[in-house]
């Protein structure tokens, strides 16, 4: 999992985490505003499932991690379980959620994706554009198996996926826009505007020296 952030959101950045396994199933970072508005936004994965003798696959090492400590689960209802435990734990605490997921499962009619709206989650993308069943997400499969699920309180703006070929791996990426006052509660910046004072052109002196002083300004920043 990869989560970057950049720009004036760094500003409100407040902390990070990670699945408590130790796995990289998922990992989060926390953003808060002024008006005890917190939103924690996540990036999780959940395996495939694979066979056996496929030793070196993300799910092979995970159903070794939970055989190692008692638990016959499979990973992928195991994923299912924890990671719907940590959410709920994080909207009871009136926290906000960004949940970017491949979930190899279609976020349709897929049982991760409904255990999450029965979080009252949706999905950003598909709320915007309700009457699609979207594209297929991976390069060699048929639905979409990927999705980005949001509290509520957010708003999309706009919302799509990339092409493949705008994508940086074999997933198309998918993308929304939720306006800043639904993430922190309120504008970071305020422009203060001070008050100005207008040119008298009726003193010679004074509007010679704003002359030159415009005619430098203007040479100099072109």
């Amino acid at each position: 999992a990869l989560s970057l952030t950049f720009g004036e959101m760094t500003q409100q950045y407040a902390q990070h985490g990670a699945d408590p396994t130790g796995l990289g199933r998922w990992i989060w970072s926390q953003f808060t505003g002024r008006n005890a508005a917190t939103t924690r936004i996540y990036t999780a994965y959940r395996p495939c499932k694979t066979k056996p003798e496929q030793l070196r696959t993300t799910y092979q090492q995970h159903v070794r991690y939970f055989r190692s400590r008692g638990d016959d689960s499979c990973p992928r209802v195991a994923f299912d379980r924890d990671l719907v435990q940590e959410l709920r734990s994080r909207l009871l605490s009136n926290e906000r959620l960004v949940v970017m997921l491949d979930a190899n499962q279609n976020v349709q009619s897929g049982s991760l994706g409904k255990a999450l709206r029965d979080l009252n989650l949706r999905d950003g993308i598909f709320s915007l554009h309700p009457s699609t069943k979207g594209p297929a997400t991976y390069r060699f499969g048929s639905a979409p198996i990927d999705g980005i699920f949001i509290s509520p309180e957010l708003s999309v703006l706009t919302a799509g996926w990339l092409a493949g070929a705008d994508s940086p791996g074999d997933h198309r990426a998918g993308y929304i826009d939720v306006p800043w006052t639904a993430l922190l509660g309120e504008n970071r910046l305020r422009v203060s505007r001070p008050q100005v004072r207008r040119l008298t052109c009726a003193i010679p002196d004074a509007k010679r020296k704003y002359i030159t002083h415009l005619n430098k300004f203007m040479t100099d920043h072109r």
